[in-house]
């Protein structure tokens, strides 16, 4: 993510407000080797787009605001942290999820061209919500070994898209909890990274039905599961993810799986799970990034040959610090039936 500058030199509040921000914008190709070629499967488009501006109100306390989109979704993120201690911080409004690898990955990562399919499969549209957060300050804790984070949110998804936010239980809110040991810091160089993390959430959620009492497909992406839950019951859904990622001497490793069981009131029980690796190795001398990851994705297991499958390979080269140019060839297999192959271009420009 971009950092801003300050926009004076004088210590008044207003100097100290950060402007950032950056857009990303994607040229997709595809062919299906199946079926005939869907009409948005050739697109340009914006996937992200961000203004951040960021304010110290005190020494202990500071705000974030986040305007644009996401996925041709609205964004509107505000956010408000206490930070007086390095163990424990308090972080109000709307956010990210502190789950996976989520925060590490606003956009685009050294390697990342997009968070894996599973994620958004069990996650939610944006991976937001309204809550509050319990977590340790910027940098870790304990030395920077530690980082952990203790969320409560609505469940109802992000403000401004999908259903007006429903009243339900305090129980039956979406409750967030990881854990993230860096031993990295005992032997990486500074801009190194080793951590090993793991994430658990919980969220109990009303059916999605219209009035007519067809599904509510429109909505169901702003619930924990999104594609994967049997959104027109009442249900109990469950998450529980694991990371390890490293970054240093131009390298780039990193592996995440997500396992998701959603129980409806009546009826049975349905899981998923979904795993990556992804590894990349930058040549500092052209300032360009070899990449490649593979991903699965089942998003039932008592089915079988439902598993989506795909293979990428890219590069990302570094033309300016604040432009990147993306290339990605990505083979897709679904249902060990259907095949795609897509190129995808990406520019993400940052101020």
């Amino acid at each position: 993510m971009a950092t801003g500058k300050e926009t004076g030199t004088d210590s008044s509040w207003a100097s100290q407000i950060q402007l950032s921000g950056f857009m990303a914008l994607w040229l997709n190709a595809g062919r299906d080797f199946d079926t005939p070629l869907e009409p948005d499967s050739n697109v340009v488009r914006i996937r992200f787009a961000r203004l951040m501006v960021k304010s110290p109100l005190s020494d202990h306390f500071g705000t974030k605001l986040q305007l644009g989109f996401d996925n041709r979704n609205p964004l509107f993120d505000v956010q408000g942290t206490w930070k007086r201690y390095s163990f424990l911080n308090v972080s109000a409004g709307q956010f990210r999820l502190p789950f996976g690898a989520s925060l590490m990955q606003p956009a685009s990562g050294p390697a990342m061209w997009d968070r894996p399919r599973y994620v958004y499969a069990m996650t939610k549209e944006g991976i937001r919500d309204v809550g509050v957060m319990l977590h340790s300050g910027k940098g870790g804790t304990v030395g920077g070994w530690l980082e952990y984070a203790l969320a409560g949110f609505n469940g109802n998804g992000r403000a401004l898209s999908g259903r007006p936010a429903e009243r339900r239980p305090a129980a039956d809110h979406l409750y967030v909890a990881r854990l993230a040991l860096n031993p990295g810091v005992a032997f990486l160089p500074t801009k190194g990274r080793l951590t090993i993390g793991a994430s658990i959430a919980r969220s109990v959620d009303p059916s999605l039905v219209n009035a007519d009492g067809t599904p509510d497909e429109s909505s169901s992406a702003f619930y924990l599961g999104s594609e994967l839950t049997p959104f027109d019951q009442d249900r109990t859904t469950r998450l529980l993810g694991g990371e390890l990622v490293f970054s240093a001497y131009d390298v780039w490793l990193h592996m995440e799986a997500m396992g998701l069981r959603s129980r409806p009131d009546s009826g049975q029980a349905r899981s998923g799970i979904g795993y990556s690796i992804e590894a990349g190795y930058r040549f500092s001398a052209i300032n360009t990034q070899l990449v490649a990851r593979i991903e699965t994705l089942d998003p039932d297991i008592d089915v079988s040959d439902n598993e989506v499958d795909e293979t990428g390979v890219g590069l990302n080269c570094f033309v300016l610090p604040k432009l990147e140019l993306s290339a990605y060839g990505i083979y897709s297999r679904y249902e060990a039936e259907r095949t795609n192959a897509e190129l995808r271009i990406k520019t993400i420009a940052r101020f």
